[in-house]
């Protein structure tokens, strides 16, 4: 168990630093209602086990939050001395694709106490599809960019948020919708790089998309969700 799967499992779609017990106590009982075999019947005892594994897991990190006052002070100190080493991106590096297409940004806002570093990606569109990785080399770790989030050895939170187009969407299954015009014949993503043919009698056009997120293999890309265009 990890706290993004503890999460996912409660079905708890906040940030972290937004999380408490009262908060979490309430999701628990949603999830118990779902899962509990006294309540629903045909309903497997493996799965309240786990909704209450994912509760013992997280009560216990936030109790380890709240009651360590000095690593959060700690945490406060190594990313002020930090500032100056932050300021610069040059050790990272876009593996299989271009790096312009990437901007990295280092955040240090003090709500992220629990982690010493915070770092955002913001990838294009035409990196998802082309399943690129970042190499942060301070770690020596590939990023698997279409995560959303990666907490790296429980003090580096890796934050993904895509550049995307306007017409562009991602649902929570990483499904891409593309909303184009009923003349759109061609649509062309990442300088000319990758195109998708739509034919003009098609409202809705299915392509493999990018990789569904796998927790318990962050990697993983054998499984795709769909990249679906949309005429408006």
């Amino acid at each position: 168990m990890n706290r993004h799967k503890a999460l996912s499992i409660l079905n708890i779609n906040l940030e972290y630093y937004e999380l408490n017990e009262e908060i979490l106590k309430k999701y628990y009982r949603k999830a118990c209602l779902k899962t509990h075999p006294d309540k629903k019947k045909n309903i497997n005892n493996e799965d309240f086990l786990i909704v209450k594994e994912a509760y013992e897991y997280l009560k216990d990190d936030l109790m380890y939050k709240a009651n360590d006052e000095n690593e959060k002070q700690k945490n406060k100190e190594r990313i002020n001395k930090s500032n100056e080493s932050n300021k610069s991106n040059e050790s990272n590096e876009l593996i299989n694709g271009d790096f312009y297409e990437l901007i990295l940004t280092i955040i240090k806002p003090f709500y992220y106490y629990y982690f010493p570093k915070t770092v955002e990606l913001n990838p294009s569109l035409s990196n998802l599809l082309k399943k690129d990785l970042f190499f942060l080399k301070e770690y020596n770790t590939y990023i698997p960019l279409w995560h959303r989030e990666i907490i790296l050895f429980d003090k580096v939170n890796i934050i993904i948020n895509p550049l995307l187009p306007e017409n562009v969407t991602i649902d929570d299954d990483n499904n891409i919708y593309i909303r184009i015009d009923k003349e759109t014949e061609k649509y062309n993503i990442g300088n000319d790089s990758i195109s998708f043919l739509i034919p003009l009698n098609e409202d809705k056009k299915y392509y493999k998309g990018i990789p569904k997120i796998n927790y318990d293999n962050i990697y993983d890309v054998t499984s795709l969700s769909d990249l679906i265009f949309i005429r408006s």
